[in-house]
């Protein structure tokens, strides 16, 4: 991890293995974490679901409701907007591409476990996925630049890919050659008016 790690209050951090290395602080809040607030009311009936298309592959992305499925070694580019899901997943070697200031809320479930969710601008600040579900999966191989709001979730963390940008979950697992880099300009921060790198609630 390129930056600081802060558990939250009542919770102790832990490093399991040899190989894990963090440039900043590590400690735990002596106080409670914020508050931080996931409305998706709005976002569920205000969005630009209409917009989303076929998959590269020509196949329909969702597979009943708003839960999206993208089929082995597919993409689904979306445009710049607002979206609202009831749950996302990626199957092996499959992605989900946004290409400009991107929110995406999920009711339940992310299982980004294929090639992930790639950002083409490589600005964090231009993808934010907001999750009221209880588990966050991101163990693909791409590099993933944004930020993640996902408190009442277990985030699991893996692979070969990099993360740049600011992430809150109710607990988070890191694992393999992982690398996290804090990006401290994420609007995040400043949302939750926490210390620059509040990775568990």
């Amino acid at each position: 991890i390129n930056g600081d790690v802060m558990a939250g209050y009542g919770y102790e951090f832990k490093i399991a293995g040899q190989a894990a290395t963090i440039t900043g602080l590590t400690t735990s809040s002596l106080t409670a974490t914020p508050t931080v607030d996931v409305d998706l009311n709005d976002s569920e009936n205000f969005n630009n679901n209409d917009t989303i298309g076929l998959t590269d592959e020509g196949r329909a992305p969702f597979t009943s409701g708003w839960n999206m499925s993208i089929r082995a070694q597919d993409n689904l580019t979306i445009a710049p907007g607002t979206y609202y899901l009831d749950s996302l997943r990626l199957r092996a070697d499959a992605s989900l591409t946004v290409t400009g200031p991107t929110t995406i809320y999920v009711a339940g479930d992310v299982d980004a476990t294929g090639s992930g969710i790639t950002n083409t601008t490589q600005d964090p600040n231009n993808l934010t996925l907001i999750v009221l579900g209880s588990s966050v999966k991101l163990n693909g191989s791409g590099t993933f630049y944004g930020t993640v709001i996902a408190p009442y979730a277990d985030v699991v963390l893996g692979g070969s890919a990099d993360f740049y940008g600011a992430l809150i979950g109710k607990t988070v697992v890191m694992h393999g050659d992982f690398q996290f880099h804090v990006d401290e300009s994420s609007p995040i921060l400043a949302m939750i008016e926490s210390p620059p790198a509040t990775l568990v609630k």
